[in-house]
């Protein structure tokens, strides 16, 4: 799973990386139907996590998660 996340992680770096190197931090939004809690959540977290910190903070991922009523 974690090699997974770095494969894609990798691919997404090199697409953004190429636009150009002089722009600002692009944010991407990711929509998670399940709330912000659990091992789910906690996975979800540590990807964006890892994809702004191997992309300097260029790449940024800003969650919305679900909510129960």
């Amino acid at each position: 799973m974690v090699h997974e996340i770095r494969w894609f992680v990798m691919v997404v770096l090199l697409i953004f990386g190429g636009i150009s190197q002089a722009s600002a931090a692009v944010t991407l939004r990711y929509a998670e139907a399940g709330p912000n809690r659990g091992t789910r959540a906690e996975a979800v977290q540590f990807f964006a996590d890892e994809v702004e910190r191997l992309s300097s903070g260029n790449l940024i991922i800003d969650i919305h998660w679900g909510a129960l009523f």
